[in-house]
Parts: structure tokens; C-alpha cells; sequence
């Protein structure tokens, strides 16, 4: 790759490449100190292996943060100055955009083709920071880009040789994938330290790189012996759960950024990446606990709204009760013959109260009986009066 202004250094040190929960992170992080001459640094892998045409794929969940560039190419085994002379081809770059950078360079003065081209994700559901195949199928013939297996631009190769002009695209060339941060891609930006507690992911995630060496050319067409039905994909929410480590880590107890509400890794993962068993668990769930809970409410309310009912209707009584003994309209011939007792009353409680014969009648007795107290308890509150004629 030639000189494209990037303000990171490429360094082999576990913070910026390492393993975790089985996926590749290949990981940007701003140094407490220069390193280099370079505030951030990042990484770069190369395969020792090289090959000469086939089927070249990636599974990856690109980073998500200000002036962060993902790419992933192939170069050649032998490299001749000045770059792009022996060749490059462009699986995908990334500069935080809905759209892809596909091309490849070759020649001196340079060539670049397909020139300006760029795929565009067109889909709101696309999410490059989620988990997608990139991929390039490279025959002798012509080159094809790919993006979840959608094949969106071919170019054909014309065989030229031509000194310096010709295109080297006949000799091993190996994988290279890399993160870097700023360059002359990012036109018009400067990464601050508010740019840099906005990342949200910083972390390029590999599920998986492989190469489908070719058995055969038949009409231009690739055929190998590989089949993927097998093979076990990490999912979108272990990549959430992998970037949230990996911020973590490397900002130590830094604040999470405002925006990374909108993803899963803080805290919200949208519906379409759970799976139906999940879902089916957490609706199963909220049914069987508003099952168990609405009956146990109607019973309090039914039983509450009794209890209201019998309080208003022993107070009705007690008052009528009283309106009969102290009013003037209390039933006529009802007479009261007042007993002091020093036992305790069984109505009014442990004190000395007078207690109530109404066992002689007459008109005379209405006048001169006293009041009752009030009883203590509601429960204590059926008095039957009587008069015996």
C-alpha cells in the first residue's frame, strides 16, 4: 500500500491483535505516550502462505469510530518499488461510510481500476459493524467482488505485460488485512479526544479468513470441493459482547460514549439479531408473570373493596344506633333502668360502665336514660334492645 497519511504506527502487541472468544480482533488505541512518532497505534497481518488465483474470503464485523480504516487486500510476494507496481488488489476498505472501496492498482505512472468505484449499501439493514462476507474471486480472466455472496462488480483483465505498464495480476500474491486510523481519506477531519471517546468499536472483528484454491477453470468459472454448512459463525450479540470488552480495556474506566446507546454492546441489540428461541423465552416469560400477577390483583381488589363494604355498613349501623337512643326519635316506650356495676363490661371494655336493662318499659324512663359510650371495637357493636310489654 502506498502513503496515505495514516496517524497510527502498526505494532505486534496484544492489545492491538490478539484472540478473544475464539474471534480475531485486530484492535486501534490512542497511546498514553508516542510511540514511534504516532499517538494511536494498530496492527497488520500478512499470510506467509501466498497464492496465485482463487477465492479469497473474509467474515469480519468492521470498527465503528471516527478516522477508523479497515482493509483487506492482497499483495504481492515480491514487492517492487514505487508501489503500486507489482500489484494490489482491494478485497474491501472502509472509511465510516455506507459504502466499500473495491478496486486494484497496478503499474507506474499508476493504474486504478475500476476507477471512482465504490459499492453502495442501499439496505438500512446493512450494518458494516456487524458481522459480513467480503470477498474477491480472481481467475486469470477477471476479477469479481463480492459482498454476501452478491457478486456487484467484475472487471475483466486484459493479460498486458507491458513493462511497467502491464498487469502483474499472474503471480502469487498474499492476504493482508489491516486497521488504520486517519489519512488523507478522512478529508477535512481531525480525531481529538472527544473523536476518540466516541468510538463505539474500535476493534475489527474476524470471524474467519479462508482460501478456496481452484481445482479447475471451467468457462471462467471457479469450481472447488469446500462447503461451509458445517461450520459454526460466531453471531452479532458475541460481537457486541467483544467489542464491549475490548473498549473496556483499553480506556480503562474512561465513560462509554453517549452514542453507543444504539448499539447492543451498550445496551441495545435490535430484534431481528436475537433468535427465535430467545424470543420465544422472553415472550414465553412475560406471559407466565402476567398470568401468576393479574389474578393475585383481582382477589386484593375484590377483597379490599369487601372490606369497605362491611366497614361503611357496621358504621351505618352503629350510627343509627345511636340515633335511636340519644334522638328524640327513638322508639316510643322504651325505657332504660340504669345498674352500676364494678365488673368489668363485656362490651365497653375493662373500665366501670353503666350497664343497659331494657327489660322495663315505660314513657317516663325516656327522658332521664344516659348515653352509652361509643364501643371500642366495630366488632363489638350488635346490642339487641327489647321492651317487654
Amino acid at each position: 500500500m502506498g502513503d496515505v497519511g495514516l496517524i497510527n504506527c502498526f505494532v505486534n502487541e496484544t492489545k492491538n491483535i490478539r484472540v478473544v472468544n475464539g474471534c480475531l480482533a485486530v484492535t486501534a488505541a490512542r497511546e498514553p505516550q508516542e510511540r514511534y512518532g504516532m499517538q494511536y497505534t494498530s496492527a497488520k497481518l500478512t499470510t506467509r502462505r501466498s497464492w496465485r488465483y482463487g477465492r479469497f474470503e473474509m467474515r469480519a464485523a468492521l470498527p465503528r469510530g471516527s478516522m477508523l480504516r479497515p482493509s483487506v487486500s492482497l499483495e504481492p510476494l515480491v514487492y517492487r518499488d514505487p508501489w503500486p507496481l507489482a500489484g494490489q488488489i482491494d478485497i474491501m476498505t472502509y472509511v465510516q461510510r455506507n459504502t466499500l472501496g473495491n478496486n486494484v492498482h497496478y503499474g507506474n505512472p499508476r493504474v486504478t481500476i475500476p476507477m471512482n468505484y465504490e459499492y453502495v449499501a442501499t439496505s438500512d439493514d446493512v450494518r458494516f459493524w456487524e458481522f459480513h462476507v467480503y470477498a474477491v474471486e480472481w481467475t486469470p480472466y477477471e476479477i469479481g467482488w463480492f459482498f454476501d455472496n452478491y457478486n456487484h462488480k467484475t472487471v475483466s483483465l486484459n493479460g498486458s505485460r507491458e513493462p511497467g505498464m502491464g498487469e502483474p495480476f499472474d503471480k502469487p500474491f498474499k492476504f493482508t488485512l489491516s486497521l488504520g486510523v486517519g489519512g488523507r481519506f478522512f478529508t477535512n477531519q481531525i480525531l481529538d479526544m472527544d473523536g476518540y471517546y466516541d468510538w463505539q468499536c474500535s476493534a475489527m472483528i474476524v470471524d474467519y479468513v479462508r482460501v478456496y484454491q481452484k481445482l479447475q477453470v471451467v468457462d471462467n468459472t471457479i469450481i472447488n470441493n469446500t462447503t461451509n454448512n458445517d461450520i459454526h459463525l460466531t453471531d452479532n450479540i458475541e460481537k457486541y459482547k467483544i467489542c464491549r470488552q475490548i473498549m473496556t480495556e483499553i480506556r480503562g474506566d474512561k465513560p462509554i460514549p453517549k452514542s453507543s446507546s444504539s448499539l447492543s454492546m451498550s445496551t441495545t441489540v435490535s430484534t431481528s439479531e436475537l433468535s427465535p428461541l430467545t424470543i420465544g423465552l422472553v415472550v414465553g416469560a412475560v406471559v407466565l408473570i402476567l398470568v401468576l400477577i393479574i389474578p393475585v390483583v383481582v382477589f386484593l381488589c375484590i377483597r379490599q373493596s369487601r372490606v369497605l363494604k362491611i366497614r361503611d355498613r357496621d358504621q351505618d349501623y352503629e350510627d343509627r344506633y345511636y340515633d335511636d337512643i340519644v334522638t328524640a326519635g327513638r322508639p316510643h316506650g322504651m325505657s332504660a333502668v340504669v345498674n352500676e356495676y364494678s365488673e368489668p363490661n363485656e362490651l365497653y371494655g375493662d373500665n366501670n360502665y353503666a350497664s343497659y336493662d331494657y327489660s322495663k318499659c315505660g314513657d317516663d324512663a325516656d327522658s332521664k336514660a344516659p348515653v352509652p359510650p361509643r364501643p371500642k371495637s366495630y366488632d363489638q357493636r350488635y346490642l339487641e334492645m327489647t321492651c317487654r310489654k
